[in-house]
């Protein structure tokens, strides 16, 4: 699981052995370093099928989904963009949001995270 919320919970009493915590304000971009973690986490061998949670804003939802979508399945960011705005409930991303995604296109090439 990766939770996008501020408030920090204790997966692992519920039965999650691996979960990583990248709190994220609403409207607000993750950082570079963030990022890298969350591509990371989510291919790794025993995380596999990973879950983004938050109950703060599908917005937060919507962009690590962008940049999954982007980074490790290859897609347009175009195409990631618009599976973001299906993500987060027809509504557009904020605009500080999409210029990092856009940011993030303009220094890596599509699928440029994908594991091997």
């Amino acid at each position: 699981i990766v939770t996008l919320d501020h408030n920090r919970i204790n997966f692992g009493k519920f039965g999650f052995e691996n979960f990583l915590w990248i709190p994220l304000d609403q409207g607000e971009p993750p950082t570079n370093v963030a990022a890298e973690k969350v591509l990371n986490f989510v291919q790794g061998r025993d995380n596999l099928q990973a879950h983004i949670v938050s109950a703060e804003g599908t917005d937060r939802i919507a962009t690590m989904v962008a940049l999954i979508e982007y980074a490790i399945d290859g897609q347009t960011m175009e195409a990631a963009l618009a599976e973001a705005h299906r993500f987060n409930e027809g509504q557009e991303l904020s605009p500080a949001q999409e210029e990092w995604l856009r940011a993030w296109a303009a220094n890596h090439k599509p699928g440029s995270h994908r594991r091997k």
